[in-house]
């Protein structure tokens, strides 16, 4: 990858990257800078991925989209409905495309990592299944993301990002109060989060837990791209969300994989019979622990919390970021107010 790409997805990635935003803390100069980030650094890893895409570039791709297609939701209702909805399905086709490939090399990668035990050789007959997948699903991708899909991609995310740049929608954008925007964001992602969440007890609701990866990596996404609005305590933020994520990620990566070692069983697979009984009753073991690993990490960071509470810590930097943006019109104000006490009454300083 060059150092170009490499500097322009740290800008569009946000937090720790986030340093190099250079932005008014405004709502319309945010909301420009991330669509116009987020949208460069996806094209640049799609002009400039190689044949076969190995795991690393699929992995960056998939975030790189799913990235683009936040910046553009939180702006949606900006832009002319068929120009946000066209954008945003763009992006998503490349999120899909390399869906598949994605699974199958974290999959493989997962199981050829478990180590010697009585599940290796169920283990290695799962992982050489998927490395055949991600193989051929790289053929699917890359069909999926064309030279004309690309192109499509790159006009529709032009067009929304200039629909937010008109005169009117600028300025309608810019007069927009950044923490009060910023709060409305955060309470309603957290509210999503924390929609199932008296089911994120049970380590088998794979549903649920399935709902709130998405819910915290949409959150998190969010934030990174309104991180020009926060003070000091945004990286702390930042990295619990990274945390709850990454632990959900984990939880759903092995819930895959028992899916997939279950679907095997059912169609009564050769592969089955090969590797043993004995040994596939241990993968399906190892991979419960695992998955109880995952969600330990995830109970422990959200234990004892809840949603309004939740959603006020992670606004305590934007609200510090605002009282700051605020202090030089209160002063402003004052001074204003005591030059007119001094016109009035000459005994009056304004000092």
């Amino acid at each position: 990858m060059s150092r170009n790409v490499k500097r322009r997805r740290e800008r569009g990635n946000g937090g720790a990257g986030a340093a190099g935003v250079r932005c008014e803390n405004t709502v319309g100069a945010v909301a420009r800078e991330a669509v116009a980030s987020r949208a460069a650094v996806l094209l640049e890893l799609l002009d400039g991925r190689p044949d076969r895409a190995d795991a690393e570039t699929v992995h960056d791709l998939r975030v790189a989209s799913r990235r683009a297609r936040e910046a553009v939701a939180l702006f949606r209702k900006w832009a002319p409905r068929r120009t946000a909805r066209r954008a945003l399905d763009a992006a998503r086709e490349v999120t899909r495309a390399f869906g598949a490939t994605r699974n199958a090399d974290v999959g493989a990668a997962l199981l050829r990592g478990l180590g010697d035990g009585a599940w290796s050789r169920a283990a290695g007959a799962l992982a050489a299944r998927l490395e055949r997948r991600a193989r051929d699903s790289r053929h699917d991708s890359d069909d999926a993301v064309g030279a004309s899909r690309v192109a499509a991609l790159r006009a529709r995310l032009a067009r929304f990002a200039g629909a937010l740049e008109t005169p009117r929608t600028a300025a309608d954008l810019d007069a927009i109060a950044p923490d009060e925007f910023v709060r409305r964001v955060v309470v309603k992602r957290v509210g999503r989060l924390f929609r199932r969440a008296e089911s994120w007890g049970d380590p088998g609701n794979t549903e649920a837990l399935h709902a709130a990866r998405v819910a915290a990596k949409k959150l998190r996404y969010a934030i990174e791209i309104l991180e020009p609005l926060f003070g000091r305590g945004y990286r702390e933020r930042h990295e619990l969300l990274r945390a709850i994520q990454d632990a959900l990620g984990d939880y759903h990566d092995v819930a895959l994989l028992l899916e997939e070692a279950s679907q095997w069983e059912r169609d009564g697979s050769p592969a089955m019979r090969t590797a043993g009984r004995g040994a596939w009753r241990a993968l399906e073991a190892r991979l419960l622990t695992a998955r109880r690993a995952s969600h330990a990490r995830f109970a422990g960071l959200m234990d004892g919390r809840a949603a309004d509470a939740f959603a006020a810590y992670l606004l305590e930097p934007a609200a510090g970021a605002a009282a700051g943006r605020d202090a030089p019109k209160r002063a402003g104000r004052s001074t204003r107010a005591g030059r007119a006490a001094e016109a009035a009454d000459p005994g009056v300083s304004a000092s």
